[in-house]
């Protein structure tokens, strides 16, 4: 009787020992798949942002040739020159006042700025 106890007790033991560490185990390659997948995430996340940072150059640098002094300067070569003698000058606003009006409001929010727009162009 006393042996059977102790048997009984002993595969307990063992039963409990065996289910702990199965858990173990299962939780553990749980959690190596969710890493696997954050990393993945992570990887695609990355991809994406270095795709926006491209952008992000690539629309700062022709900001940065609009805005450049030469370029200015040759867009109003055409359209201004020193007026003459008793000359009147008229001038009138070309774009839309929604759209000055959005971008005095929130400049951020104007895709691009406001030399950029096609209304502003003095070439037409």
């Amino acid at each position: 009787m006393q042996q059977q106890r102790q048997v009984k007790g002993l595969s307990l033991y063992f039963g409990l020992f065996f289910l702990v560490s199965a858990g173990v185990s299962l939780s553990q390659v749980w959690i190596r798949q969710k890493i696997a997948e954050v990393g993945a995430n992570l990887q695609s996340l990355e991809r994406s942002l270095e795709t926006v940072d491209q952008k992000n150059r690539y629309l700062d640098a022709k900001i940065a040739a609009v805005h450049h002094p030469e370029h200015l300067k040759r867009r109003i070569a055409a359209a201004f020159a020193p007026p003459e003698k008793y000359q009147i000058i008229w001038v009138t606003e070309r774009a839309e006042p929604s759209v000055i009006a959005s971008a005095a409001r929130d400049p951020f929010k104007v895709s691009l700025d406001l030399s950029m727009l096609e209304s502003w162009d003095t070439a037409n």
